[in-house]
């Protein structure tokens, strides 16, 4: 009898078997972490709503983020989060802009029409990078956001 061919296939049966349980727990833990955050995105949004309310009373805005609007009246977008707009029928999409590299995070006000009202940078780090934002820019998500709501 040749123990040392029986001898190889248990080393890669071994081999194959730690393979497999390395790959299970990472599979485990993308399954698990995927849960969570499905799970948590009522709570992140409470988080993101109630930052955005302290950022616009830091920067004397009027405006409060209300609660999430339902999901009929707007279309789900990946450009940002939607909120309605305490005593208003507008909404507001909270969402990063990018420009040479910078991620200015900001809110845009829209009308029940779908027109976008305005475009407020939210901090104050924001609003200087803001000034300084090309036009054309600006445009481009603006177009955006209005065609994705009509």
């Amino acid at each position: 009898m040749n123990f040392s061919r029986l001898k190889g296939g248990l080393a890669n049966l071994s081999r194959f078997k730690d393979t497999a349980i390395l790959i299970g727990w990472f599979a485990g833990l993308l399954l698990i972490g995927g849960l969570l955050w499905t799970l948590t995105e009522p709570v992140q949004g409470r988080f993101l709503q109630s930052a955005v309310n302290r950022v616009m009373l830091d920067i004397g805005e009027p405006l409060r983020l209300e609660g999430v609007p339902d999901s009929s009246s707007v279309n789900r977008i990946p450009l940002g989060k939607w909120y309605t707009i305490s005593g208003s029928a507008d909404r507001m999409l909270v969402f990063p802009l990018m420009s040479s590299g910078a991620v200015i995070p900001c809110g845009a006000v829209v009308k029940p029409g779908g027109k976008v009202e305005r475009i407020i940078p939210l901090g104050v780090h924001g609003e200087q990078l803001f000034k300084t934002l090309p036009q054309g820019i600006l445009r481009v998500y603006i177009h955006r956001i209005e065609e994705e709501t009509q």
